[in-house]
């Protein structure tokens, strides 16, 4: 499903309504006509936005995690931690952005994923010779708060694929902050006014 940036809030409001709580997942990328997103940001847009906010605050976490994928299970391994998932099937919802100076940009999407995975027994996750894929990324995340709204910003390295990803929680409680707070977020990445559909002014 597609949508322009505007109707963002419209739409993210009637998932909240239907729910009263989700967990989102939202990537950043170019969609090509098979519907695959490619999550890759240019290196100098990806170094001065995680450069603006690590800087901006102390509030940053690393980490290097490696995520083994096999059909719709994930084992993620954090130096001796490890716990394996399985991946639900999601609302997924892309929105465009639209007027970017597509000689400075390679991303014109949003993607918004409800989360709905499950932990499970890691003894259910299968060891085996050949996995359909194996990432090693380095994480660093950085918390943007704007009352009781939290984006939880991921900076993503994984060779040279470089993604920057965002997770929240949101309810019928925080969901304008929410939007106030991704509103800004946005606007700094693209360094222009994104229509999502509010009212904010930056």
């Amino acid at each position: 499903m597609k949508h322009n940036s505007n109707k963002f809030n419209e739409e993210l409001s009637n998932l909240v309504n239907n729910k009263l709580f989700i967990d989102v997942f939202i990537r950043i990328g170019y969609i090509n006509k098979q519907g695959i997103m490619n999550t890759n940001i240019k290196r100098g847009i990806y170094n001065r936005f995680k450069k603006f906010l690590l800087n901006n605050d102390n509030d940053n976490n690393m980490k290097e995690l490696t995520k083994y994928y096999y059909r719709d299970l994930q084992l993620i391994v954090q130096d001796d931690i490890k716990y394996a998932i399985r991946v639900l099937p999601s609302k997924v919802i892309d929105f465009l952005i639209p007027n970017q100076d597509k000689t400075k940009l390679n991303y014109s999407y949003l993607r918004l994923i409800t989360e709905n995975n499950r932990l499970i027994d890691i003894t259910h996750f299968p060891f085996i010779i050949e996995y359909d894929n194996i990432e090693v990324q380095q994480i660093t995340t950085h918390v943007m708060k704007y009352k009781n709204s939290e984006l939880f910003v991921e900076f993503i390295e994984n060779n040279d694929n470089l993604q920057i990803n965002v997770k929240s929680k949101i309810d019928i409680h925080n969901i304008d902050n929410f939007m106030n707070n991704f509103q800004f977020f946005i606007n700094k990445l693209h360094i222009d006014n994104i229509d999502l559909g509010t009212n904010f002014k930056n």
